[in-house]
This record gives structure tokens, sequence and C-alpha cells, in this order.
């Protein structure tokens, strides 16, 4: 999980979120000693929001975080073989080069790949 503004800025209300509500507890039991039952009315419904808010809160938080995780890659291998080049993505050249017996280990970060790729991509661009 990255540590990016979002999730600081979350982190920053969620704390928030918790004082208020030691803040309430504190005033509830105060009214409760009282007497004042107007009050703690008012009190009960100030908690009940904060807590809807902090649902609220990891409801995004989740939400969020799970966007940031990369999508897996639900394509079969049959999928794969049939899609013509024009419509390949990186994985499907990784996989292609895979194929080789020179280089089934291959990593998609290879700069030797990246450099073949880059290469063919000039070459198409200049229609050969």
């Amino acid at each position: 999980m990255a540590k990016d503004c979002y999730l600081k800025a979350a982190k920053k209300q969620y704390e928030a979120l918790r004082a208020a509500r030691a803040d309430l507890l504190s005033q509830l039991e105060a009214h409760r000693q009282a007497g004042d039952p107007i009050s703690a009315a008012e009190t009960v419904q100030g908690l009940a929001n904060l807590a809807a808010d902090e649902q609220n809160l990891t409801a995004t938080v989740n939400q969020y975080v799970a966007s940031q995780q990369p999508q897996p890659d639900l394509t079969t291998p049959a999928e794969r073989a049939a899609r013509p080049p024009e419509r390949m993505d990186w994985n499907d050249v990784v996989e292609l080069a895979r194929t080789s017996k020179y280089a089934k280990d291959i990593q998609p970060n290879d700069p030797g790949l990246i450099a073949g790729y880059n290469e063919a991509m000039r070459r198409r661009a200049q229609g050969r």
C-alpha cells in the first residue's frame, strides 16, 4: 500500500474522528451526571453521525486502495495466441519472447527485450 497524500489525509481524518468521538463520550457522561436528557440525546446523535462518517471514510479508503492495486491478467493462453500483432500489449510481447528457447526466463524489464521492441516499433513507423 502506497503512502501517498490521499492515505495520509484519510489517516488524519480518522484520527480527528476518534478524537471527536472521545470528546462526545465525555460530554455524554457529563450530561448523564447532570441529568440533562435533551443534551444527552443530541450528543448520542452526534456519536451516531461520527460512526457513519467513520464507516464512510473506511469504505472510501478501501475503495481507493483497491483501485491502486494492479489488475490481474485474465487473458487465457488461447486468447493470447489468437490475438493479432497490432492488438498485442507488453505482456503479450513478453510471453511471445518466452516461447524462444533462448529467452525462457526473460523478465519484462530486460533491456534487450525493451531495445528490440523499440526497434520493431521504429521500423513499423517507417513502414518496414
